[in-house]
């Protein structure tokens, strides 16, 4: 159950407690695989999705190689830079009200969406008007040593990129990368709802 606390600038902010062994281990809560879609995937409630993105894009958050929330589920949001795999894990966090939490690190991301038996999709379906939202990784590779991870739904990114922070853009941008970061991009479906 959330708890409403003060910041230090007067704002109310939305609190989740979530245990130390969640968060290590990345909490599994996903939803079960039903007729309609059978694969499981994460509770996430888009609006709340989309209200996080703004939130952090109205308060100037900025990118930082390695930064990441302290608290994931904080609204407003506890930090002032961030990663793309930290902004993935606390968006998911709060989308979800708590009940998916990603590892963190994209490649440890990656490897959990394996593991959990999301579904795999594609670069193709980036381009989808579905309502699905995806959890899209870019691989390091030797022209570009740092991976990348970011969400999709509707053609459009959810994200937190260098020398930005987090936004949102066409999936176009990433689609347009040069052939071996294309060939490197794997795809899942994480909410179908």
């Amino acid at each position: 159950m959330p708890t409403v606390e003060a910041t230090e600038d007067g704002q109310e902010r939305e609190i989740m407690t979530i245990t130390q062994t969640q968060v290590a281990a990345g909490a599994s809560s996903l939803l079960a695989p039903t007729a309609v879609f059978p694969w499981p995937s994460a509770p996430i409630n888009v609006p709340k999705l989309q209200s996080y993105l703004n939130i952090c894009v109205a308060r100037g958050i900025g990118y930082g190689l390695g930064a990441k929330a302290t608290n994931l589920t904080a609204i407003p949001p506890d930090y002032h830079e961030i990663d793309c795999s930290g902004w993935v894990r606390a968006a998911v966090a709060v989308a979800t009200a708590g009940k998916t939490i990603l590892p963190d690190g994209s490649v440890t991301q990656h490897d959990w969406c394996d593991r959990m038996g999301l579904k795999v999709s594609s670069r193709g379906a980036l381009l989808l008007l579905d309502d699905l939202t995806r959890i899209a990784f870019i691989a390091p590779c030797p022209a570009h040593p740092v991976g990348h991870v970011y969400l999709t739904r509707n053609t459009r990114t959810l994200e937190s990129w260098g020398g930005h922070g987090p936004g949102s853009r066409s999936v176009l941008t990433h689609l347009t990368l040069g052939i071996l970061q294309q060939l490197t991009t794997e795809v899942y479906v994480l909410g179908a709802y």
